[in-house]
């Protein structure tokens, strides 16, 4: 068969462009976790469209799931200048330790905010600015300022005041009119999976929000296994790709931990030829990266099991005929993703670009609720 010039063309960021609708950016999770609509593509293309509650009824009564148990912090801060001017704090990761805590954060208005400068918080929180950078995560990416801030306390003094204090990091699209704490918001259970177990991400892996523990119940009785690794979501996730050249992109670093457990987990059901599902782009990602990070040789990966490692991972088509196959994952589990965005480029290297372009504009055109508090797909690899 005969490759057209469409294919070989390289592709660029306005490729990976649609219509989204801005009433389908969804504001608010579904009253019931399960209740998300869930929209499943078959290996070989045609869609069905069902409730998540039904995942039972999709997966095969032996598939092991593997899912992505990172925790969000309650990262975003809001306090005050001694002048009285508002100012909000975004941590770039957890605090911990008993020395005191040094952060790095984004934080808003930055120009207000110069060396030494203090921004007071409740409960008597103080933080200094310590320094300033106009690079943030990688000398590659462009984005608002990134500061070092001491605080007045240790880092576990620091994560407590966050418990109380602190207001969940909800992405930008979603719009709240007083940014509550995180004892106050209805988004701090919401905005979390109900495996969540490690502390450390400034945002969630949204594709298993859609879980309950009684679903999970569910689909344990029917024989589906579950297995998990930990990947940190970072806050480049929020970061746009800006180059119209998609290879000049440098994505942000993240941690991540694979269990022996797990790797048992997948040999088994490789070995038995049981379909593996993987929640979530970040559970794909994290996989991909101690793979590669093995040079693809399989038997080493237990000697990099049960540590942690850093990934920036961007997995992209070049061209519109290329698709990527994962080193393990039969079927992938996630949301509808923006525009423009890492997440949806991934999802056209795993379908194709036409196949994930035709799978979007359906998904637009019946109207499913799109982004991090949105409705779910069921894509076959």
């Amino acid at each position: 068969m005969a490759i057209s010039s469409d294919e070989l063309c390289p592709l660029t960021l306005s490729d990976f462009a649609y219509e989204l609708p801005a009433e389908l950016i969804a504001q608010e999770p579904k009253a019931e976790r399960e209740g998300s609509r869930l929209l499943s593509r078959g290996a070989q293309g045609g869609y069905q469209q069902t409730l998540f509650r039904a995942l039972p009824d999709l997966l095969p009564a032996d598939a092991l799931v593997i899912v992505n148990n990172t925790r969000v912090i309650a990262a975003r801060l809001y306090g005050s200048l001694a002048s009285g001017g508002r100012v909000e704090v975004f941590l770039l990761s957890l605090p911990q330790g008993s020395e005191p805590a040094k952060l790095r954060c984004f934080a808003f208005p930055a120009r207000k905010l110069h060396l030494g400068r203090e921004v007071l918080f409740v409960n008597g929180l103080v933080a200094r600015v310590q320094e300033r950078s106009p690079v943030a995560l990688s000398d590659k990416i462009s984005s608002p300022p990134v500061f070092e801030f001491s605080f007045n306390c240790s880092g576990d003094e620091l994560a407590r005041w966050l418990e109380l204090h602190g207001s969940i990091p909800l992405p930008p699209y979603i719009k709240r009119q007083t940014p509550p704490s995180v004892q106050e918001s209805r988004d701090s259970q919401r905005y979390q999976t109900v495996y969540a177990a490690l502390a450390g991400s400034v945002a969630a892996p949204t594709a298993g929000l859609h879980f309950t523990a009684e679903l999970i119940a569910r689909l344990k009785e029917r024989g589906v296994s579950f297995a998990a690794i930990t990947l940190h979501v970072g806050a480049g996730t929020f970061l746009p790709v800006k180059s119209e050249t998609i290879s000049q992109h440098c994505m942000h670093q993240e941690s991540y931990l694979v269990p022996r457990e797990t790797l048992a987990a997948i040999a088994e059901a490789k070995r038995c030829q049981r379909k593996i599902v993987l929640v979530g782009t970040t559970t794909l990602r994290g996989l991909e990266s101690l793979f590669r990070l093995a040079k693809g040789d399989e038997s080493a990966l237990m000697g990099l099991a049960d540590r942690w490692w850093s990934t920036d991972l961007f997995v992209y088509p070049q061209r519109r005929g290329e698709r990527f196959r994962p080193w393990v994952g039969d079927a992938l589990l996630t949301n509808f993703h923006q525009p423009g965005s890492t997440l949806f480029m991934l999802v056209c290297a795993l379908l194709g670009f036409t196949e994930a372009q035709a799978l979007y504009q359906f998904a637009v055109e019946e109207k499913f609720r799109f982004l991090s508090y949105g409705d779910a797909s069921l894509l076959e690899l």
